[in-house]
């Protein structure tokens, strides 16, 4: 029989009614507002929210929001203190004890790890997340490689489509020196998860690694296209130059660095001389052509004589307004096309700038319909950044890194993660030289050389002659003879 509507009434505000006399507490609201900063991966907000709760009462929740987030920024000592209280509270808080053992593992405290890890396995029989990080800790921290496998076995046995275990497994393999083991796991990690860029990654590794360079390639490019990540296509694109780079144009330095053979500053007077010689593999019009159109068929060592032959581009001007004041703002309001326009506009007349051409690899990926087609503009900016790292090694006056514009130094400077605190114009054997003093990520002093004889030249004529243009401040009159 159908209820009264009076009662029927009462029975759907009901409901409403218990729900508005038992509101969220101002705590309750704070960790709710924690959680869903934490799905958005916001930890710094997340954090916050965390701490206004833990302000108002102590909670493990709270706590472990707040220790995951300190674990993502690598700040192992003050993560461990929250997710210890975290776990002290509630014991059987995964997310914490899960947590407890990262921090322990980053923190080399193999034991404690693997007592977490299996403390974690036990609040979570069916599920292998903590098995696989205890196999970790063996392999990284232990150097038990075998006992890793073993693990990885039993947890494969159960899950044997686990992409964490198989890539894992195929890392595992290669490190005792089963290649084929290693290859066919990665090979079935890869069938498995089509859409996982990590698998054809990993093979790009060791490949890249043997100088198998054409692999290497091939398994980046695979990546790239699944991730459309930068490292990734960075990977694909120096793969991709070297697979095109004859063994005589280079060798290793005593620390592994690739190094030109008859490219750098003592051989500057001969390759001013290739610039010119057509028919020959440096003739520049034919280098700027092949950059324009086709990066891909370039080696290193052309990639390089590219960049080092601007100084005999008709528009050359290597102390010409930075570009970094037009496309700075255009990235900040995301408007990627006009960051590429404007790009392309300025490589017209400055067709090696390393500024420009980063611009264009990374506004690519958010523009280009394909990843070829972003891969294109990596090409030609890793091929330059590479090429110009295997001039010289900075390290000495003799050894100069070469540069053909002053603001790639800060390019450079930037990549090889150093920063610069003073800089001085000095020379040695007739070239000019920018000294630079820099720290390293760690404090420690650098000292990097570059060579800009070509810029230095460009300058010096430049205020030499009254007549040209270039002479005359931005937005004045050219200078008239008497």
């Amino acid at each position: 029989m159908a209820l009264p509507k009076h009662l029927r009434l009462v029975t759907i505000l009901c409901p409403a009614l218990l729900l508005a006399a038992h509101p969220l507490s101002a705590q309750d609201r704070d960790l709710e507002e924690a959680r869903g900063y934490m799905e958005q991966d916001a930890c710094e907000e997340a954090s916050a929210a965390a701490a206004r709760s833990l302000a108002r009462q102590q909670g493990a929740e709270a706590h472990w929001i707040i220790g995951h987030c300190l674990l993502e920024r690598d700040a192992l000592d003050s993560a461990l203190w929250h997710l210890t209280q975290a776990v002290g509270m509630d014991s059987a808080h995964v997310d914490a004890v899960f947590d407890l053992g990262r921090a322990h593992q980053y923190l080399g405290d193999a034991e404690a790890a693997i007592g977490r890890f299996r403390a974690y396995t036990a609040l979570q029989p069916g599920k292998i997340r903590g098995r696989i990080q205890e196999a970790l800790v063996h392999m990284r921290l232990l150097d038990d490689v075998e006992r890793t496998v073993d693990i990885l076995s039993e947890c494969l046995k159960e899950h044997p489509s686990n992409a964490v275990a198989q890539y894992y497994m195929a890392v595992a393999q290669n490190k005792l020196g089963n290649h084929d083991k290693a290859m066919e796991w990665a090979g079935r990690g890869e069938q498995d998860h089509s859409d996982d860029p990590d698998f054809p990654a990993l093979k790009g590794g060791w490949a890249m690694r043997e100088e198998q360079w054409k692999d290497a390639a091939d398994a980046y490019r695979k990546a790239h296209a699944i991730s459309r990540s930068t490292r990734h296509g960075q990977s694909a694109a120096y793969c991709t130059i070297m697979a095109n780079t004859h063994t005589d144009a280079w060798h290793r330095s005593e620390n592994g660095d690739l190094r030109f053979n008859h490219i750098g500053a003592e051989h500057m007077a001969r390759m001013d001389e290739q610039l010119t010689e057509e028919g020959g593999p440096y003739h520049y019009p034919t280098l700027q052509a092949l950059f324009d159109s086709g990066p891909e068929s370039l080696s290193l060592d052309r990639m390089f004589m590219f960049y080092y032959g601007q100084h005999t581009h008709p528009e050359y001007s290597p102390y010409s307004d930075d570009i970094d004041d037009i496309l700075r703002p255009l990235f900040d309001k995301e408007k990627y096309k006009q960051v590429m326009a404007e790009s392309e506009k300025h490589l017209a007349k400055h067709p090696g700038c390393l500024k420009a051409l980063r611009a264009l690899a990374v506004a690519s990926r958010h523009t280009e319909g394909s990843a070829a087609a972003s891969l294109r503009h990596l090409l030609r900016y890793e091929g330059l950044l590479q090429g110009i790292l295997a001039s010289g090694s900075g390290g000495t006056p003799e050894d100069a890194i070469i540069v053909a514009s002053v603001s790639d130094e800060y390019v450079l400077l930037g990549y090889m993660g150093l920063q610069m605190h003073s800089q001085s114009l000095t020379g040695s054997g007739g070239h000019k030289l920018d000294l630079m003093a820099c720290k390293d990520g760690d404090g420690v002093e650098r000292k990097v050389y570059f060579e800009i004889s070509k810029p230095f030249a460009s300058m010096a004529k430049m205020f030499s002659d009254p007549g040209s243009q270039k002479s005359t401040r931005k937005g004045g009159k050219k200078k008239q003879g008497k």
